[in-house]
């Protein structure tokens, strides 16, 4: 591509309000960010024309060949006039060990079998972890002794992540999974070499995807391994990792170490300080996750005396004062939202998500069978502006506003689209909700609206079909700590004579009791189109615990410009 101006045409395109940052470069969003591979705050991708040539560059980390495969996606580059995709970094392999590396390494209690299983190798004052994934060197991370100050650890550009000493694994057999390198080496040492170690260390217990991306791509792997023992560090961040890999990967099936002797944080200390028959003791007498549906009391003791001394926390704000005296959103709950048609269930939830996104910064998965995602994006829209998609009352939503709505949207908002080939279970649906759980930290699921869901029961009734799949929806909210919006319909309400339909009660939702007996929460969203458009009855119910809130109804004011809900003035 020679034409000068196509740098300026393609930056334009991507953000309308891209800027010129040199004589024919400039800042603009990255298309990569749509996918949700990072963040896109700020503009974080520079393009521009460098000797006759289109040249680019992510800032947030995307590499060269997949913002070029986005650009081409978006028409906005021609596959023909594109150069050379860029081949992947070239990781090189460690150096053989050193001297002082041996030394080092000796220091630490390991054996010359240890250091050439994991094919340890040395740069100067360091020494060089290889990480392989099927016979391929990914990356390797360097740690440097001997140093007073600085940086003691560095990762090699390029490549992937995975776990250290994959390729060593059977994963037929238990698996120990560590917290860095020299743990790894200690377990080994002990006489358990069906070990590996996440590469980031405790960075998991964060809500970063991309330190995720080792765990998604070997998450089968692990289907046949019968137990794991999870030997985290000691410290609150250990602790926390330690959790996250439980809920991964089962803890029907999880042990821990719980505790380290003294004057040692992880099982590398341990050897240095003790022996290999201590480390062998720790991994041996891991202690087991409870089973689950097999507790004692005094595994509860210390939530009850929380519970005693703090209370319950309350949910998190809907953005409407009386609303909250009643209710909050509390995740870890299954609510079931109802109403007559056109009563406004679906916006009030789309509501709820943009105030949340707003004051809690809480991230969303929907899935909704009646609105593709453009038309759900206007409706998100209006409401994060509060101005009318389509001028309604002369209140229209600029372009800029509605630019910076799917920016924030992008951010706070994840779309299940099932493929055509894939039944819309159940199931399937909640397949989704977990990856996007653990990608990208969603706190609420919205299944919009029941009767879409394909009803796979086999020689089951319909009450019986409903029970069970209620039942895998408050299980899913309570594991995941996320907060499930389920919209159900009513049976068909009788209108009275001046055209107005009663609220709905739980026991008049389509197909089952179970909507109400099953639900934590069950809020009914009533307005009369015919009578009082704008008038909106929000009921609660039912409400379980009382933490949440308790049966109140409230009134609010819709919008019917912008789709917005509002406070009455009177109340």
């Amino acid at each position: 591509m020679q034409n000068p101006d196509d740098a300026k045409s393609i930056a334009f395109a991507l953000n309308p309000r891209a800027t010129q940052v040199g004589q024919s470069e400039y800042k603009t969003s990255c298309p990569v960010s749509a996918n949700h591979k990072h963040n896109d705050k700020n503009p974080s991708l520079t393009i521009g024309n460098r000797d006759g040539k289109l040249v680019w560059h992510c800032h947030g980390g995307c590499k060269q060949s997949d913002v070029m495969y986005a650009l081409i996606d978006r028409g906005l580059l021609s596959p023909a006039g594109t150069p050379p995709a860029p081949t992947k970094p070239v990781v090189q392999p460690p150096a053989e060990v050193n001297e002082a590396a041996l030394q080092y390494l000796y220091s630490r209690e390991l054996s010359d079998e240890t250091i050439a299983h994991f094919k340890i190798g040395s740069a100067n004052n360091a020494v060089v972890f290889p990480y392989y994934l099927d016979g391929e060197l990914q990356h390797t991370k360097t740690k440097f002794f001997n140093v007073e100050k600085g940086r003691q650890y560095l990762q090699s550009k390029g490549g992937g992540k995975c776990y250290y000493n994959l390729d060593s694994i059977d994963f037929t057999r238990p698996v120990i999974i560590v917290e860095g390198e020299g743990d790894a080496h200690a377990s080994h040492e002990s006489g358990h070499g069906n070990v590996i170690s996440v590469p980031n260390g405790a960075a998991l217990a964060g809500d970063d995807p991309f330190k995720r991306e080792f765990i998604a791509n070997t998450l089968e792997r692990f289907d046949p391994t019968p137990t794991i023992i999870i030997a985290t560090d000691g410290d609150q961040a250990g602790i926390s990792l330690r959790e996250k890999l439980a809920d991964v990967y089962g803890r029907d099936r999880c042990s821990y170490i719980d505790t380290y002797p003294d004057g040692c944080k992880d099982l590398s200390d341990v050897l240095v300080k003790y022996s290999t028959d201590e480390v062998d003791l720790l991994i041996s007498s891991a202690t087991a996750y409870p089973v689950k549906g097999l507790q004692s009391a005094d595994e509860h003791r210390d939530a009850v005396l929380q519970l005693y001394r703090e209370g319950r926390s309350r949910g998190v704000s809907t953005g409407y004062e009386n609303i909250d005296k009643f209710y909050t959103i509390q995740t870890g709950e299954l609510e079931i939202v109802t109403g007559i048609p056109g009563s406004g269930k679906s916006n009030w939830i789309d509501q709820l998500i943009i105030n949340t996104s707003k004051s809690e910064l809480f991230k969303h998965a929907v899935c909704s069978f009646e609105n593709p995602p453009d038309q759900h994006l206007a409706s998100l829209s209006e409401k994060f502006a509060g101005a009318s998609f389509v001028g309604h009352e002369g209140v229209k939503i600029t372009e800029d506003q509605l630019h910076e709505a799917v920016d924030f949207i992008d951010k706070h908002v994840t779309f299940i689209r099932l493929s055509d080939d894939t039944p819309p279970t159940v199931d399937a649906i909640l397949r989704h909700a977990r990856a996007a759980v653990l990608r990208f930290g969603i706190k609420t699921l919205t299944i919009d609206p029941w009767n879409y869901v394909l009803q796979s029961r086999q020689g089951q009734t319909e009450t019986e079909y409903v029970s069970e799949t209620l039942s895998k929806l408050r299980n899913f909210a309570q594991r995941h700590g996320v907060h499930v919006w389920l919209v159900a319909h009513p049976s068909k309400m009788l209108r009275s004579a001046d055209g107005s339909v009663p609220a709905p009660t739980g026991m008049d939702i389509l197909g089952s009791v179970h909507f109400f007996t099953k639900a934590d929460v069950l809020t009914c969203i009533h307005r009369n189109p015919t009578v009082s458009p704008a008038d909106v009855e929000v009921h609660f119910r039912k409400v379980r615990f009382k933490t949440t809130g308790s049966p109140a109804s409230c009134d609010l004011r819709y919008s019917m410009a912008t789709g917005c809900y509002q406070v009455p003035a009177d109340v």
